[in-house]
């Protein structure tokens, strides 16, 4: 099974409220089944000189799977799902980005003439 499809999965259950979240710090979420820890993390790391990077990387558990990845990666669209359907402020927030991808692409598109 690849990540992805795991991360489906791992929708599926959420958004079937099977799956139910929390959130522990500012970038950590986690649930738990039968005795099983879900958790998704964020993590911007840390460069030399102390300043942080521009790309965050993000670390899902899976019962006993580990899924790490980086912002571009289509997992990232996936976490975003499962976030906006455990809290409101991340569906709120997706819905906001979204809007904005989808303005600025029409913007585009004028310009193209399309």
């Amino acid at each position: 099974m690849s990540e992805l499809e795991l991360l489906e999965l791992v929708l599926r259950v959420t958004q079937s409220g099977k799956l139910l979240w929390r959130q522990v710090s500012a970038d950590r979420y986690e649930a738990e089944i039968d005795k099983y820890l879900y958790f998704i993390e964020q993590e911007a790391p840390a460069l030399a000189g102390g300043s942080t990077a521009f790309t965050t990387m993000y670390r899902v558990g899976v019962a006993e799977a580990l899924i790490t990845f980086a912002d571009g990666t289509p997992h990232v669209a996936l976490v975003e799902q499962i976030l906006a359907s455990a809290f409101q402020e991340w569906s709120d927030h997706v819905r906001f980005t979204d809007r904005f991808r989808s303005e600025a692409g029409a913007r585009l598109h004028r310009l193209l003439g399309e």
